[in-house]
């Protein structure tokens, strides 16, 4: 019994990984890189980077805006999905940053950064924007 519960949680464990590893080898699908600059790239904790990205999310509307925050530590690295949803727009939804957060000299830098569109209706066209 115990080496099924290891199994399930290896299994689980390669699931959450495993986006983050191809994200590094490939660019990551409808997704557009983001160059960032101080002081929205270093915090002094990784929460401070975050709360950043999240500066301006609409506290109210029709819909009721949500977001969700996905976190896993790699080898020290901090690997997140930040995304918002439920935007009063009738072509865009939300939108979805994915990015890497490493620990330096002074706290916390933000390594790397993507974002892509939710759209409300339809897919993002190749110029990366909601119909």
């Amino acid at each position: 019994m115990r080496l099924i519960q290891q199994i399930i949680a290896a299994i689980a464990l390669a699931a959450l990984i495993a986006p983050f590893a191809v994200a590094e080898e490939q660019a990551d699908d409808d997704f557009r890189r983001v160059e960032v600059f101080p002081p929205l790239a270093t915090g002094m904790d990784v929460m401070d980077i975050l709360a950043s990205l999240m500066a301006g999310f609409p506290e109210q509307n029709e819909r009721g805006p949500k977001i969700e925050l996905i976190m896993i530590s790699v080898d020290g690295a901090v690997h997140f999905d930040l995304i918002e949803n439920g935007f009063a727009d009738d072509s865009v939804a939300g939108q979805h940053h994915r990015g890497v957060i490493i620990r330096n000299a002074n706290g916390w830098e933000l390594k790397r950064l993507s974002h892509k569109w939710i759209c409300a209706r339809g897919d993002l066209s190749a110029e990366g924007l909601c119909p």
